[in-house]
């Protein structure tokens, strides 16, 4: 076994750019049954390690090698300490944020969060957008009802609702469809607070927040209390939404939390009837450009699509789509950028 394991030291993870030996991330390789069994221990989020490194052991060792590998991949413990105690046993906190409403963002956090789910993440979505939840239209659970209960100590504990395998709580769930939310900043903070204080999550990989639209109260409470692992920043290409990027990036700078990239959404639309024809009807490359200015990586640029809005209106996320559509496709590599976004930030 010595020379695979002479092998696997050269081997560079694909996030970190370091080899496997400089990680100390060999931590067996031996022989069971006629198969080579190797077990490494990487630095978190471990979500698509294993295929990202079975593809570059593909390519490292000769086939009658390769198929007869079988690859542990053990997560480096990460679960840090944070305010709230019901917090404590989440691994990673990502917000989905942006500058101003009507961008897409929920739709984005919600095919987020159900793709991490299917990539067998223990997933969370609380929906904080307090004026105008929609996560509860996005996964088909309008009719829906938290079950609550009183703890030992006379405090509420509320559980979220399970849909695609994400766990699910909104305010949306505790308010009728059509009631305005009439709260000034800091009441509004306090509502945020008290909601998310209550909820039980359990053990989760991941808990995704989406913020509301802005830099109001609701940012500064969960910058400050949540403790979040990172924030994405939704936009379209036209500078209107640009501008809001720059004042959404300011804040969380100040705020020091870590800015994973920026998600350009609505960047261009291909007619179904003409699929090599590309419109730019919000301008082209803003996402890019803003992306450069603030030195933030471009996670990916999603196309307008007739599908997603329907699919997000019948509580179905498109990256759940049997049609293979290309927006599933890059949906999904959004969030695998986001995942290794998060992991080279994990180690400073």
């Amino acid at each position: 076994m010595q020379k695979y394991h002479t092998c696997l030291e050269k081997i560079i993870d694909p996030d970190l750019g370091q080899t496997l030996a400089s990680m100390n991330a060999i931590k067996s390789v031996k022989e069971e049954n006629g198969r080579i069994v190797i077990e490494l221990e990487l630095q978190s989020p471990i979500t698509y390690l294993r295929n990202d490194y079975l593809k570059i052991f593909e390519k490292t060792f000769e086939y009658d090698i390769y198929s007869k590998i079988d690859l542990k991949v053990i997560e480096k413990s990460t679960v840090q300490k944070r305010k709230h105690s019901k917090l404590n046993k989440i691994k990673h906190i990502i917000a989905i944020s942006s500058g101003k409403g009507g961008v897409g963002k929920s739709t984005i956090a919600a095919n987020i969060a159900v793709e991490l789910a299917f990539q067998g993440a223990k997933v969370g979505i609380l929906d904080s957008d307090i004026y105008g939840p929609s996560q509860t239209i996005m996964f088909g659970v309008e009719n829906e009802v938290m079950e609550a209960e009183t703890d030992q100590h006379g405090n509420t504990v509320a559980f979220p609702v399970e849909k695609h395998g994400v766990k699910i709580a909104s305010i949306g769930f505790v308010m009728n469809r059509d009631d305005a939310a009439a709260l000034r900043g800091p009441m509004l903070a306090r509502v945020f607070s008290l909601f998310f204080e209550q909820i039980e999550w359990g053990e989760l990989d991941y808990l995704i927040f989406d913020l509301p639209p802005g830099t109001g109260d609701i940012h500064l409470t969960f910058a400050q209390q949540i403790q979040p692992d990172g924030v994405v920043l939704v936009t379209t290409p036209q500078e209107i939404s640009l501008a809001d990027v720059r004042r959404g990036a300011d804040l969380f700078k100040q705020l020091g939390v870590n800015i994973l990239g920026i998600i350009e959404n609505m960047s261009y639309f291909i007619p179904p009837d003409i699929p090599d024809k590309k419109y730019y009807i919000f301008g082209q490359d803003g996402g890019k450009k803003i992306g450069i200015e603030l030195g933030l990586l471009v996670l990916g640029e999603v196309p307008f699509s007739i599908t997603m809005r329907e699919d997000s209106d019948s509580g179905k996320p498109i990256v759940l789509s049997d049609t293979g559509s290309f927006q599933k496709q890059i949906l999904k590599d959004i969030t695998a950028n986001m995942v290794s976004e998060l992991r080279r930030q994990s180690i400073g």
